[in-house]
């Protein structure tokens, strides 16, 4: 068996790059939707040293000197796009794909012939960069955790694929991987190897068994396992429903006043209950907190949450803010600057009819619910996925969102609003 591991190269700056080719000529870091820390960065941008999670104030020298450009995240993009790269993968193979992350698929690759791996790594490549714009890089071994190690070769190449067959195309391949870098293998592990004298994923990988068995448990006995090229790590084609539904924005300015912070945690709240309908699932307890921003030291810090649990299990959206705008009134505090809130839903099992009552009516016990209930949620999903997110709005989510996301620095919207889609002028 061969597996090839797929991964869209600097996604999130890729995109930005994408629908303004000007950014490709700049040192490009994308933020947060707010601007707080930096998640990711254009190549340019790694070359002059910025590493991932740095504040957004702490580049604002290298924006003033005109060095680097920001872009505050705009994942309905993000997501639109990175879901047509991963139809077009689905296309190259007869078997259902994995999607790992939003940016990275693995493909089975029983149906190539070992001869041309190398022409199909560059084939969809081609494919990508010319149906969806996007350029990957493609790695391509018997086994997930090696096809990884192949990935990181492939993008320090000039050709971006990297094919490992042989046992001596491993080895050197496994010689060259830091035992930091492997996929499994985190800080406090590869702390713990090196200590051992453990260098390279070549040395771990010839280890006792029974060694990785007593101080890296039995995962990091299956990531062994790859790197001899045994598959140990399933394919995973098919995502279960979420036990945990959690919603959290940090604002786009300080918030004192109670009236917003109900606005925010009733828009938190209404798109959780669209995310726990979407996947066919109710919930029986409600969490709301709130926090001030930690790198703001010379203010009053705070920070508490709380969780409620629910009569009834149930996805209905004004239950849900109802009882996450009674978290919240136990919650806050007054004198305090807000910089975040979150709202959790846990507690998720599938929406299952019930047992009613024999003269109607709502009850804990019973669980029964008004079916028009159930009516009015499907008619507002079905507004919004058709017209666009908060089409139809609860009105405590409010209409002037002092607090919403800054949008200096935000691009548009170019593949979720109709408003902001690009437009082609010919002369």
């Amino acid at each position: 068996m061969m597996i090839a591991v797929i991964d869209l190269d600097n996604a999130y700056a890729s995109i930005e790059q994408l629908f303004d080719p000007a950014l490709r000529r700049v040192a490009l870091c994308v933020t947060g939707p707010n601007g707080g820390n930096v998640i990711a960065r254009s190549q340019r941008a790694k070359a002059l040293g910025i590493p991932m999670g740095m504040a957004r104030h702490e580049i604002q020298p290298l924006v003033t000197g005109g060095q680097v450009v920001v872009r505050a995240a705009r994942f309905a993009t993000y997501h639109a796009l990175t879901g047509r790269v991963a139809t077009l993968v689905q296309t190259f193979s007869p078997d259902p794909i994995e999607i790992y992350s939003i940016d990275e698929q693995f493909v089975r690759l029983d149906h190539v012939p070992t001869a041309r791996l190398y022409a199909y790594g560059q084939q969809l490549r081609r494919a990508i960069l010319r149906l969806a714009g996007l350029a990957v890089s493609v790695g391509i071994a018997p086994t997930k955790t090696l096809a990884k190690c192949a990935l990181e070769a492939a993008k320090h190449s000039t050709d971006r694929v990297r094919v490992v067959t042989t046992a001596a195309e491993i080895t050197d391949l496994l010689a060259a991987t830091a035992v930091e870098d492997l996929w499994g293998i985190g800080a406090q592990r590869a702390a713990l190897l090196r200590g051992a004298g453990v260098e390279n994923a070549r040395q771990f990988r010839d280890m006792p068994s029974s060694w990785v068995r007593q101080r890296l448990t039995v995962s990091g006995l299956s990531t062994q396992a790859e790197l001899r090229g045994m598959p140990c790590l399933p394919f995973v084609t098919e995502r279960g429903p979420r036990q945990q539904i959690h919603t959290s924005r940090a604002f786009g300015r300080l918030v004192t006043d109670l009236a917003e912070l109900r606005q925010a945690v009733c828009t938190y709240t209404s798109r959780a209950a669209e995310k726990l309908r979407e996947q066919g699932s109710v919930c029986r307890s409600v969490g709301v907190s709130v926090a001030t921003n930690p790198f703001r030291e010379h203010l009053p810090q705070y920070s508490q949450g709380v969780t409620l649990r629910l009569p009834n299990a149930t996805d209905y959206t004004p239950d849900l803010v109802a009882a996450a705008l009674a978290g919240l009134e136990r919650v806050y505090r007054a004198g305090y600057q807000y910089h975040r809130a979150s709202v959790t839903l846990n507690e998720l099992g599938p929406n299952q009819p019930e047992q009613g009552r024999l003269f109607g009516g709502k009850s804990a016990a019973s669980g029964w619910r008004d079916p028009r209930e159930a009516q009015l949620m499907a008619t507002v999903d079905a507004i919004n996925r058709k017209f666009g997110r908060e089409t139809v709005r609860w009105a405590g989510a409010g209409l002037a969102r002092g607090w919403g996301y800054r949008t200096a620095e935000r691009s548009p919207a170019y593949m979720t609003s109709w408003r902001e889609i690009p437009v082609a002028r010919v002369r």
